[in-house]
Order: C-alpha cells, then sequence, then structure tokens
C-alpha cells in the first residue's frame, strides 16, 4: 500500500485503529514544516476495547533497545513520513515488525518529530495479530533473525548493557 502513496507525506493507520481529533493530520502536516531535516513523526495515542472508554495516554519514544522487542513508541499507527524515506517493514518479521523499522528509521533518518499530545486511538482486543497468531516459536525464531541482521549493534548492547 505505501508504494501506492502519492503525496509528500505517508500516513500509517492501521485498520482498527483511527483519528482521535478532526484536525490531527494537519497537527503533523505543521510539525513537519516547522522541523524540515525531520524524516519522520510519532504521535501520541490512547488506548480503547469498546470505541467508547479511552484511557492509557502513551508518549511515543525511541529507546536503544527496540530491536530487542522493547516498543517504547508503539502501533504503526503513531507515524506518519517523508515519501523520501524508503525504509519498509521487513516481511520477514510479523512480532516484531514495528520495533525492527523503527530502529532502522532511527539509525537511518536520526531522531523522529514526537508530538505527546493523543492524535489517535489504538483499538485493543482479541483478534489483533498480536494477540492471536503469534506463537512462541515464531517469537523465538525472529529474536535469532534480528540478532543476525542487527550482529554488530547486538554486539555493542552486549558490551553497553545487561542483555
Amino acid at each position: 500500500a505505501i508504494k501506492h502513496c502519492k503525496g509528500d507525506l505517508i500516513k500509517i493507520i492501521f485498520m482498527d485503529d483511527y483519528l482521535l481529533v478532526y484536525n490531527a493530520i494537519s497537527i503533523m502536516v505543521e510539525k513537519f514544516k516547522n522541523n524540515l531535516e525531520s524524516k519522520w513523526l510519532l504521535s501520541g495515542y490512547l488506548h480503547t476495547q469498546n470505541y467508547k472508554h479511552l484511557y492509557r495516554l502513551i508518549k511515543p519514544k525511541f529507546n536503544p533497545k527496540i530491536c530487542l522487542g522493547i516498543n517504547t513508541i508503539g502501533s504503526p499507527s503513531t507515524v506518519m513520513f517523508h515519501k523520501d524515506v524508503t525504509e519498509r517493514f521487513d516481511p520477514k518479521v510479523k512480532w516484531y515488525m514495528d520495533c525492527d523499522f523503527y530502529h532502522r528509521m532511527f539509525f537511518k533518518y536520526g531522531k523522529p518529530i514526537t508530538i505527546h499530545k493523543p492524535l489517535l486511538v489504538n483499538l485493543l482486543h482479541g483478534n489483533q495479530v498480536s494477540n492471536k497468531d503469534i506463537s512462541e516459536e515464531l517469537k523465538k525464531k525472529e529474536d535469532k533473525y534480528l540478532e543476525q541482521k542487527y550482529k554488530d549493534y547486538f554486539d555493542f548492547l552486549r558490551k553497553t548493557y545487561i542483555l
């Protein structure tokens, strides 16, 4: 779907998620206009399970262990990026697809613009991929794949952090 986008900025939003405020896209676009060097943006969001009760404000932020699955950003629905961005989701990962993407985005494009104000809502439900289609075997397989993919970075983490 991303390859078919025509605009200067690309907004990811998963089918179960939705914009919280009518001007959410305008707010994000304005942030890009004021930060021309930035290639990607993260926005705050809230959770819901029933479309009525909104709770748990998430203020996304990058952390150096994100490629280990320590996701402090959240759903890809929080992301908007410039059309010049060439990174895409790796089809070889399902469980860590977002963390892997964020890791590569950070190291290729630097720190994202961050909006802590919630601009979208993330629906949590039992049929989400993260609740339905993920086995421990898949997680272990992806752990090994990412450790090989980022061997030098994992070596760095072992030297500077306790893994």
